[in-house]
């Protein structure tokens, strides 16, 4: 289980993991194409969150906006028919982005 400090970011998660986690397959993809407006409602959120005092506000504008970005090509991917799974993977690395920064990670790639 993971613990936030920026508490949009965790509701996102809470809304994000189960879809992400579940096995790759048509009721994965319809549950993500369904929640595209719960997803892109908590992006939005963590998008207008201030950066923490440790990050670069110009990093934290880009990622969150990308987070955003990729939520809605989600919505772009479902109306299209496109590959869902490969969309959910591009939101989980920018998630994550998102998530490094606001742990102090200021350094693209920090695992």
């Amino acid at each position: 289980m993971h613990v936030f400090a920026i508490v949009p970011l965790g509701n996102f998660h809470d809304v994000f993991a189960p879809i992400f986690h579940a096995a790759p397959d048509p009721a994965r993809a319809t549950n993500a194409c369904e929640s595209i407006a719960s997803l892109r409602d908590h992006a939005t959120q963590v998008q207008a969150v201030a950066a923490p005092e440790h990050v670069d506000p110009d990093h934290w504008s880009h990622a969150t906006a990308d987070l955003v970005a990729q939520v809605d090509a989600l919505g772009t991917t479902c109306s299209s028919h496109g590959d869902v799974d490969h969309q959910l993977d591009v939101i989980h690395q920018a998630f994550h982005r998102v998530l490094e920064l606001s742990e102090g990670h200021d350094e693209p790639g920090h695992h």
